[in-house]
């Protein structure tokens, strides 16, 4: 159907919100690769290419403009009130975002290329990538962030939020400047001390971080931040300048400036790739430990033994968000591998295990509460339990 073939894989309702004229059809841009201010671009030709779903299948569409039109009321609700709403479907929203951008189609076809190379010494033949499958897995993960604590940011300052074509970015400042103990990324979705940044509109912005690492003492009771620094709103904005991966966006002409500041600032960290995949081999002295091969801890063996891992490579921010205060006994689970601190072990179980019972089809999507209430880990589970429980009785008195 021709009125399907423009996919878009950031929304445009989303961009209306950063909307450079007041019909709401037009956004500024400064496109990096060229350093050059594009001013009032039309918003239906932004984030977008031709089938990006596929060949149109009628269900799929259908299901995402009906999450598209909530998430639109939810956060048109937020904008308004300066609060949260709804949060576990802003949480579910912004991880269907993350996943469904040409960035993240085509870093899941790198890390599949680097693999496939470093297993075989041979280029793959064919890489391509389903959008529709990558937002499936997306979907899948989703549940993973749903522990994160949240904070609404409020922009009082006179330099505007900005967004991009990649507009959800993870960060992870205490495991790469405080933490240090291993040689991640620190932006797996259940790392500990993951932050999660979303500009919701030049005014706004949706933060989620780790209630085990970080407080947020500035907030109000409803989780609300009031900010004036403009250090602090170019901190956050720089983010989005590494995250892109083409345009940034922004409302008014004006922004351009602080936009291509940013970008001079921040050029040479901006991602040249965007996944890390690395080979894994025993150590000589401790063979259930791996090391890289060609080092002087690697064993030599007959046979090739080795594991392959990936990752995604992080943005490399230059200033910490001062909204977040180190908590003095940080909480997290040490785990062995490259990863080395998940924010909890046992809600990661949970997940994982829900995720095996929805691709056994033992369980769908919408079961996730009763299958965690029922876990045998759920009592291990830190903080986030307690939160788990009220939308769970609140849910069940909606029902009833």
């Amino acid at each position: 159907m021709a009125h399907n073939k423009n996919q878009h894989f950031v929304p445009q309702f989303y961009l209306r919100n950063f909307a450079a004229d007041p019909d709401r059809k037009s956004v500024n841009l400064l496109n990096l690769s060229r350093a050059k201010l594009i001013e009032r671009a039309s918003i239906r030709n932004q984030c977008s290419r031709d089938y990006w779903h596929g060949e149109y299948d009628e269900a799929f569409e259908e299901s995402i403009k009906k999450l598209e039109g909530l998430s639109a009321s939810i956060i048109k609700a937020c904008l308004l009130t300066d609060e949260i709403q709804r949060l576990r479907h802003l949480k579910t929203f912004l991880s269907f975002q993350l996943g469904r951008t040409a960035f993240a189609a085509e870093a899941f076809a790198e890390s599949r290329a680097k693999m496939y190379e470093l297993a075989y010494r041979q280029p793959a033949n064919e890489n391509k990538v389903d959008p529709v499958h990558m937002i499936a897995l997306q979907a899948l993960g989703a549940p993973i962030l749903l522990d994160l604590a949240a904070c609404f940011v409020v922009n009082k300052s006179p330099v505007e939020f900005v967004t991009s074509d990649n507009p959800v970015a993870l960060s992870n400042w205490w495991f790469r400047h405080i933490h240090r103990q291993r040689p991640g990324s620190g932006i797996g979705l259940a790392q500990a001390g993951l932050e999660v940044y979303f500009p919701l509109s030049p005014r706004h912005q949706l933060v989620l971080y780790d209630r085990n690492i970080w407080s947020v003492p500035k907030a109000n009771s409803v989780g609300t931040i009031y900010l004036r620094n403009k250090d602090d709103v170019a901190a956050l904005n720089e983010r989005q300048v590494l995250n892109a991966q083409h345009n940034v966006y922004f409302a008014s002409v004006d922004t351009a400036e602080h936009v291509l500041a940013l970008l001079q600032a921040c050029r040479e960290r901006r991602r040249a790739e965007k996944v890390r995949v690395t080979e894994w081999v025993p150590s000589k002295a401790h063979p259930r430990r791996f090391v890289q091969p060609g080092t002087s801890e690697a064993a030599v063996t007959e046979t090739r033994s080795s594991l392959i891992s990936t990752e995604a490579n992080a943005i490399e921010p230059a200033r910490r968000v001062t909204l977040f205060s180190k908590r003095h006994v940080p909480r997290y689970d040490e785990h062995p591998s490259v990863a080395g601190a998940f924010r909890d072990l046992a809600w990661l179980q949970i997940v994982e295990d829900f995720r095996d019972a929805v691709h056994k089809r033992k369980a769908q999507l919408s079961d996730l509460d009763d299958f965690a209430g029922a876990h045998p880990l759920m009592h291990k589970v830190r903080a986030w339990k307690y939160e788990f429980w009220d939308e769970v009785k609140v849910a069940r008195a909606s029902r009833s």
